[in-house]
């Protein structure tokens, strides 16, 4: 298990009063009732994504937030009270710094109802269910490598000039790496820094008071 399936079981598993916590659809055998499964139903991806600085052996990490929807499943007798108790769970201060250690947070509370799940024909057994959002980060790292200098050669000549230059070299250091909003998230009213780096002078564009919906710009140049 890894990924945010195990962030998902490590935030699950505290609330589950002892309980044993399961995902769904593994070819297991049903184990002993009472427990949780966990079901995964989909994945939204935002249409932003975070570039963060590049380090020093050329990596840029790209982080994005990711939305699943997931469905958790309570069995056993008052399978339905388990239900509702982890509804209110999730709004409780200790449940909300534990979503802040996972580096997660749980946005709507979706569904919640008793539904009895079908054994045989003749038989059903008590299910509670609740749906909820749960959002997390993915990260990849890309390696963009590092370009330290560009050196560009040519040749010159000229009517007032009867004979041909020579050749001129000119030297280019590239400017330090853009860092993407410093690091931070992009629902912070849209505001976007590029850095440079030799001096503190700033240029503000538009007095900062653009027309698109609280949209900031600002950059500092060198």
């Amino acid at each position: 298990m890894n990924g945010f399936h195990k962030q998902l079981y490590d935030f699950i598993e505290p609330l589950a009063e002892g309980l044993p916590v399961i995902f769904s659809y593994q070819n297991a055998a049903r184990i002993d009732k009472a427990y949780i499964s966990l079901r995964i139903d989909t994945v939204r991806l935002p249409s932003n994504d975070i570039y963060l600085i590049v380090d020093e052996n050329g990596i840029a990490r790209t982080s994005s937030w990711r939305t699943a929807i997931v469905e958790l499943q309570t069995f056993g007798a008052g399978a339905g009270d388990m239900a509702r108790r982890f509804a209110q769970k999730f709004r409780l201060e200790t449940t909300i710094q534990s979503m802040q250690r996972l580096d997660i947070a749980i946005g709507n509370r979706l569904f919640l109802s008793e539904v009895p799940a079908l054994l045989n024909l003749t038989q059903y057994e008590e299910r509670g269910i609740f749906q909820f959002e749960f959002m997390f980060t993915e990260e990849m790292d890309d390696d963009v490598g590092l370009i330290e200098t560009v050196e560009i050669e040519g040749r010159t000549t000229g009517s007032l000039a009867d004979h041909t230059l020579g050749n001129i070299r000119i030297s280019v250091t590239a400017p330090q790496v853009t860092m993407w909003d410093d690091g931070e998230t992009g629902w912070d009213n849209n505001r976007t820094t590029w850095w440079t780096t030799k001096q503190q002078q700033r240029i503000f564009w538009d007095d900062l008071a653009t027309t698109r919906d609280n949209n900031r710009i600002l950059w500092w140049s060198k």
